[in-house]
């Protein structure tokens, strides 16, 4: 007999059990060319996924995180760099900085900056009550 397995987040599963849900904040220039940071749904690591696949590059790295607190994604920019990292109560972990060049590609488009969020399961949605844009 098959058990199923109890999701480690009620908000992201339903009465079939767990599925794949990821989303935060996002750097995106087209579907080849893009760095996000997400909670792994299975795990509850945070992971930052740096892609260029026209440069070869698809990065991801993870960090430990505490399942069932608040935490707080950020994106820091600076003129050559971007620097992801999260919050839970009140202690800072960041990932690696990364260069911008990491996401550059032949055209003149700039990044577009914000929330992305993508789910396995049909009809799903998720609400954002604390975004906020500094």
């Amino acid at each position: 007999m098959k058990q199923q397995q109890e999701c480690p987040y009620p908000s992201l599963g339903n009465d079939r059990g767990c599925f794949n849900c990821y989303y935060g904040p996002a750097i995106y220039k087209d579907d080849f060319r893009y760095a996000r940071i997400y909670q792994d749904s299975q795990t509850s690591d945070l992971v930052l996924e740096v892609v260029n696949k026209a440069k070869d590059i698809e990065n991801r790295s993870r960090k430990e995180c505490r399942k069932g607190e608040d935490i707080e994604l950020q994106l820091e920019y600076k003129e050559d760099s971007y620097t992801f990292s999260f919050g839970i109560a009140g202690e800072t972990t960041k990932f690696d900085t990364f260069d911008t060049l990491d996401l550059v590609g032949p055209d003149f488009t700039g990044p577009i900056i914000g929330v992305f969020s993508t789910c396995s399961e049909e009809e799903s949605s998720l609400i954002f009550p604390d975004l906020k844009v500094a």
